[in-house]
């Protein structure tokens, strides 16, 4: 008598087009993933690697949160996670992402606002 639930609904993404980033941070390249679900923004996955400082509990809830406020409202995830300067760059920030940024390259001060800059080249495509 339940709601019948598809296994795309619970982590089986292949059948959604997506695109994935490479972004520069501190730490090393993340890789974000977009999926797209009837042309708008469905889910977005930072993918967490060996090299990176954060946990993975930091990047799970990052990953949640972007998703739910990007169905939301786009606009405002974008405003709440981007970075204006290095002041707010995390600890593991250095100057080849200082650059990448001032070069107008894929890179972000934080892995938020990694995410961030990803949604807003999406958006503005």
């Amino acid at each position: 008598m339940g709601t019948e639930i598809k296994e795309a609904e619970i982590g089986n993404f292949e059948e959604y087009p997506s695109k994935t980033h490479k972004v520069r941070v501190g730490c090393d390249a993340i890789y974000i993933t977009i999926l797209f679900k009837d042309h708008t923004i469905f889910k977005v996955i930072l993918h967490h690697n060996k090299d990176l400082k954060c946990s993975r509990t930091m990047f799970d809830d990052l990953n949640k949160q972007t998703t739910f406020q990007t169905r939301r409202d786009l606009n405002q995830t974008i405003k709440d996670l981007i970075k204006p300067n290095e002041q707010y760059a995390c600890e593991e920030c250095n100057i080849f992402v200082k650059r990448a940024i001032k070069q107008n390259k894929l890179a972000g001060y934080t892995c938020g606002d990694a995410m961030a800059r990803v949604l807003l080249k999406e958006r503005d495509k």
